[in-house]
């Protein structure tokens, strides 16, 4: 096929079309507006990662100030040979708790749970706020065996 110029001279080639031309720019700008909007989008919950945060108990508590993430797994792990005995300060309450393991009572939350030696208790919070507690390192010895306050900040 030939396709001439204004002034008359032969082309080979089929002409492109003015639709074919227009509608590629079209997409080319859609494409690259989504891609522009794609870092302003925020995460699925499928993007997003659930962190465990240990809180570790021995001869103290380390460490007694943490920070973590809605939905992140609060974990107190009893590393010593004898159980301690947790207690939350603050009571929030099942509807607060996306996640429990250790702190139900006859199927109700209770803000305090012993731990036994070599093993954990955690939970996940589903909203922000501040949750201070203390461990009684020696059960036996109430009075004297209090770790300092901690508290977990959940952003």
């Amino acid at each position: 096929m030939l396709n001439r110029r204004r002034d008359g001279a032969a082309i080979r080639g089929p002409k492109p079309s003015r639709m074919l031309v227009s509608c590629s720019g079209a997409l080319l700008l859609g494409a690259l507006f989504a891609w522009s909007l794609s870092g302003c989008q925020s995460p699925t919950p499928s993007d997003t990662t659930i962190a465990v945060h240990d809180i570790q108990i021995r001869d103290g508590v380390s460490p007694l100030s943490l920070f973590a993430g809605v939905g992140d797994e609060i974990r107190w792990r009893n590393d010593q040979e004898e159980p301690v005995l947790l207690v939350l300060l603050e009571t929030r309450g099942a509807t607060d708790l996306s996640c429990n393991k250790g702190f139900s009572w006859f199927g109700q939350f209770t803000e305090h749970v012993t731990i036994e030696p070599h093993k954990s208790v955690s939970l996940c919070f589903s909203k922000p706020g501040t949750i201070r507690y203390n461990v009684w390192l020696d059960v036996e010895d109430q009075h004297h065996s209090m770790s300092p306050t901690g508290h977990v900040r959940i952003q």
